[in-house]
């Protein structure tokens, strides 16, 4: 009887043993070693790490480019206004009295525009060396008519047809070289030109 017993015992101590053996195995087969955990964690961090600098640059980028575009933009505005004021405007950069001097001529251009408006008399268009704005001068009060995100650069006035009596129209062709500050991009210049002839074609 004890040996039965005894036979019995050591079954079901067997038994157990197996399945305490499958049990361990089991878990042994999805567990991960220490090893494996760190360099998993070093992957993923390596490449969160890439793709947050691309991210990030790309962002950088965008701005730098809307910076550029804003800039465009506020000149090509600006070049508008004058080329407003110039087709209605008489009296382009003379010598008689009656309007200020359209300062040195540099390669044949002035560097500053002045002439007779129609409405509000004689304004002169120009560019701030200190802050690098394109100005607009009326009744002797000078002001900027580009934003703080231009740089004026460069500012040409070509000018045609404004001698006295000559039955020509003034041609003005003003060229303009800005860039936009605080970016990449403050070195680099962009070049906008455009011609505009006045309606009046007298010039008196």
């Amino acid at each position: 009887m004890k040996t039965n017993n005894k036979k019995v015992y050591n079954l079901i101590q067997s038994r157990f043993v197996d399945l305490d053996k499958k049990f361990v195995g089991l878990n042994r087969s999805k567990g991960f070693t220490i090893v494996e955990m760190l360099v998993a964690m070093s992957l993923f961090t390596v490449i969160i790490s890439i793709t947050t600098g691309i991210f990030i640059r790309s962002l950088r980028t965008q701005r730098y480019a809307n910076a550029l575009l804003a800039a465009n933009s506020n000149a090509s505005l600006a070049m508008e206004q004058m080329a407003r004021d110039i087709r209605t405007g008489s009296k382009f950069c003379q010598d008689t009295g009656s309007v200020t001097d359209c300062g040195n001529i540099i390669n044949g251009a002035y560097e500053k525009l002045s002439f007779s408006s129609a409405t509000r008399g004689t304004i002169t268009y120009g560019r701030d060396a200190s802050s690098g704005a394109l100005t607009q001068t009326i009744y002797g009060k000078e002001a900027p008519i580009t934003a703080s995100n231009v740089t004026v650069k460069k500012l040409s006035f070509y000018v045609q047809g404004n001698i006295l009596n000559d039955s020509q129209a003034a041609r003005i062709t003003i060229v303009l070289q800005i860039s936009a500050p605080g970016t990449p991009f403050a070195d680099s210049a962009i070049n906008l030109q455009t011609t505009v002839s006045s309606r009046n074609i007298t010039n008196e």
